[in-house]
């Protein structure tokens, strides 16, 4: 598709890309966007302010960032060569100081002196302070509780360089309402105040300037991979949030139809409701924060909840302009999940020693899916877009959900373990069964002369694996033994097999032992008085056993992981209807109230009643239906059951089990004092995932 001819011209004059884009704000804001639109149309064609934003690009940024040939990674995936672009290299750790330079500069040719921006990862509220602290601007961040927490690293750094960070507690205390709250403020304070919109969307002009600040990153790759390989590559690949990396590495190969795009989503938990943000993969056509784009809503127009490991792909839209290409098949979108993500953050870093941020990881993840599925001789570009020292603290806490790590503290699942060997001639086979008990117990099969084995069998297990039914089985497979720990009584070994025999035929049954039965059955006869050498014996069992242990372990920690990440995944279930819940919670007391005055009116009792009576009787009714109270002692609990779920322990299913039925009561009581359909219906979709966690719980010990 020739998209040459649409390219230079988008937006257009209204700021759509297509049906995608426009202005929809308040009229208060309008005034506001048109005079930032000619602000920004006179400097782009002004030589002073594009020398200005080129030197401090340059030296104060970090332009132009490598482009670097990940060689161990490529070797390693033995694929397609994977080029990096370092963006992660600039000043603040990502790309979002292209625009935050860009965009401030353009403040003070307005003349303003306060700047305010959201944040989600806090990349672009630490571009945004770093900036406003070199020009001696005012600062206001604003990001959402949630984010705050888990991206305790750059809060800090903003408030450093003199920014004030106000948290935002409404909603999913996430980007989408940090988004909200910059607008109220906006609106309150547009004469003073320029707004740092940090991705490619909301309302014209914001797509298009921040498109245009990161261009610079698609020139730069054209430039440098043709310096390095002498042609284009054959893909590039970038995460997508609200999409300002991948349409500034996108922008300049555009009209190069042999050069695939693909921007990476966040998959979270799965494509499920409220478990992703994948917008081009559960979202469609919809408005959101002044512009109309791909969203993630409900039958009724509602903003459905998201989930992203990664704190700055958490939201709801997608920009415009992703969405105008992705209509006509020019870029093409994938996604992927938490778990994808932390294993490739882990493969960069062992392979390349760089740790990625975690919304460029998905990127990262794509790439060690796609790689070695083209020819050697191929070339796929990845947008490095940011630097992960934000994300260790979340990486370390959700490192467990991915597996790795999980093996010290998942160990009290069912499974079984086997391991074979041979002790001079004699073929020997060890299996174990476990099932899952509140004390350690463990039982004994081993041929006769074999149970001196029991004591460092019983030690070895105690050691790996703290609770639960072991049962341990030695069997013997051959007779091909000459040696003299299995010499038999051939006189004692032929009358078993006679009288086995006899018993078979009384039966009408036909029977023909084989060579491992005659071996145990031998064992009950050993009367030839040899002399069994535990010590060689012990010497080449045991490490065949510990085979048998450790297989059995890594069993466990299987089960053990897919419980986890179930259990997981329910609770965010019910964190979500909780979520929603909350939204809806401040129309209850309205509604009794309503309720109330409507019995007064039917009873035909006037309105002018005393005062302090009625009144009374609206607080009384009023806090029957507040359930604010409620729904913050349900989100400490769901955190106690997340926590002890991730927490370095093994799973103990009495502290889950009482961590539950506070979780039932609260939500039972939030039941009662419903008067909403959708309340109830949401209530009631927390007590099936209770019910469905108390069932795997009570499996657990």
């Amino acid at each position: 598709m020739n998209t040459s001819l649409h390219k230079e011209c988008l937006p257009d004059s209204t700021g759509h890309f297509g049906p995608y884009g426009g202005r929809y704000v308040p009229e208060t804001l309008m005034t506001a966007l048109q005079e930032l639109e000619s602000a920004y149309r006179a400097a782009q064609e002004d030589p002073e302010y594009r020398r200005e934003l080129d030197w401090y690009l340059r030296h104060y940024a970090g332009r132009p960032t490598g482009l670097y040939y990940a060689e161990n990674l490529s070797r390693e995936l033995n694929g397609a060569k994977v080029y990096l672009k370092r963006e992660d290299l600039l000043h603040t750790g990502a790309h979002k100081i292209n625009n935050a330079i860009g965009q401030v500069l353009l403040a003070r040719r307005l003349g303003k002196k306060r700047i305010i921006a959201e944040t989600g990862a806090g990349q672009h509220g630490v571009a945004t302070a770093t900036v406003c602290a070199k020009f001696g601007l005012e600062c206001v961040i604003y990001m959402g509780a949630v984010d705050m927490e888990r991206q305790a690293l750059n809060v800090f750094r903003m408030r450093l360089c003199g920014a004030e960070v106000r948290p935002v507690t409404s909603g999913q205390k996430t980007l989408k309402d940090a988004v909200n709250e910059a607008m109220r403020d906006w609106v309150t304070n547009v004469r003073t105040t320029h707004y740092v919109l940090g991705s490619a969307l909301g309302s014209h002009p914001f797509p298009m300037m921040v498109r245009d600040y990161h261009k610079i990153i698609g020139q730069e790759v054209r430039k440098q991979i043709l310096e390095a390989e002498g042609r284009l590559p054959d893909e590039l690949a970038a995460c997508v949030g609200g999409g300002s990396n991948a349409i500034g590495l996108f922008y300049d190969f555009l009209d190069e139809p042999n050069v695939r795009l693909v921007g990476i989503e966040a998959g979270g938990h799965g494509i499920v409701r409220g478990g992703h943000a994948a917008r081009f993969s559960g979202g469609r056509m919809g408005v959101l924060q002044g512009c109309k784009t791909y969203i993630l809503q409900d039958g009724d127009g509602q903003i459905e909840l998201t989930h992203s490991i990664s704190a700055g792909l958490d939201y709801a839209a997608i920009g415009p302009e992703h969405a105008f290409y992705r209509d006509r098949g020019r870029i093409e979108y994938a996604y992927a999940t938490d778990e994808d993500v932390l294993a490739a953050f882990r493969v960069l870093c062992r392979t390349e020693g760089i740790l990625p941020a975690l919304e460029s990881t998905h990127a990262i993840a794509y790439a060690l899916k796609r790689a070695p599925e083209m020819r050697k001789d191929q070339i796929l570009v990845v947008n490095l877009s940011g630097r992960g020292d934000k994300d260790v603290q979340q990486i370390e806490k959700n490192v467990g959900r991915s597996g790795a790590g999980r093996e010290t503290r998942m160990k009290s699942m069912t499974g079984f373990g086997k391991a074979a060997g041979q002790f001079e001639g004699c073929g020997f086979a060890i299996e174990l069964n476990s099932v899952n008990r509140r004390n350690l117990e463990t039982s004994f099969s081993l041929p006769r002369d074999w149970q001196f084995l029991e004591r460092p069998f019983a030690e070895n297990i105690r050691k790996h694996i703290k609770r639960g039914k072991i049962h341990v089985s030695l069997r013997l497979d051959s007779a091909q033994s000459q040696s003299p720990v299995l010499s038999w009584d051939a006189v004692a070994l032929n009358k078993s097999l006679e009288s086995l025999q006899a018993q078979a035929l009384a039966a009408g049954a036909a029977w023909q032992p084989d060579a491992s039965l005659l071996l145990q059955l031998a064992m009950l006869h050993r009367c030839d008085g040899s002399q069994t050498d535990t010590e060689a014996l012990e010497r080449m069992v045991m490490p065949v056993f510990e085979q048998a242990v450790q297989s059995l372990e890594s069993m466990r920690c299987t089960e053990g992981n897919a419980l986890a990440t179930d259990l997981l995944q329910r609770v965010q279930a019910i964190e979500n209807a909780c979520a929603q819940i909350a939204v809806l919670s401040a129309d209850l007391v309205e509604l009794q109230r309503q309720a109330l005055m409507q019995r007064l009116r039917t009873a035909g009792i006037e309105l002018n009643l005393d005062d302090e009576r009625l009144l009374k009787e609206l607080a009384f009714f009023a806090d029957k239906s507040d359930i604010a109270e409620e729904l913050t002692r349900l989100q400490s609990h769901i955190e106690q059951i997340k926590g002890v779920i991730d927490s370095q322990e093994e799973l103990q299913g009495r502290k889950l089990e009482f961590i539950l039925q506070e979780i039932h009561r609260e939500v039972n009581t939030i039941g009662s004092k419903s008067v909403r359909v959708e309340v109830t219906r949401l209530v009631i979709d927390c007590k099936n995932e209770i019910e469905r966690i108390r069932e795997q719980v009570q499996n657990i010990e």
